[in-house]
């Protein structure tokens, strides 16, 4: 949701992502993971890790949920997901 957020923040469809959360939310099955102090300690361990790769910060702490909550599936076109091995659904 955060680079939802980021990627509108410029642009006149910013409002979008207002009715995006909004439509999320109102599903029962779905959950927003609020960054903790210790996810976002876990997502830098794995942002320092891996210096291979380009990895975003955001990306590192949504592979740690992910990873956690057994997920593998990601609503994403984004490769990054792929190379730490997870499916990317947009592809």
């Amino acid at each position: 949701m955060t680079e939802l957020a980021d990627g509108l923040a410029r642009s006149t469809q910013r409002s979008v992502f207002t009715r995006v959360i909004s439509s999320f939310r109102a599903v029962a099955v779905n959950v927003i993971v609020a960054p903790s102090d210790e996810l976002f300690q876990e997502g830098i361990k794995l942002y320092d890790e891996r210096r291979d790769k380009q990895w975003s910060l955001t990306d590192c702490i949504s592979f740690v949920v992910m990873k956690q909550r057994g997920i593998n599936d990601a609503l994403t076109g984004d490769h990054h997901f792929e190379q730490a091995g997870f499916t990317a659904l947009l592809k």
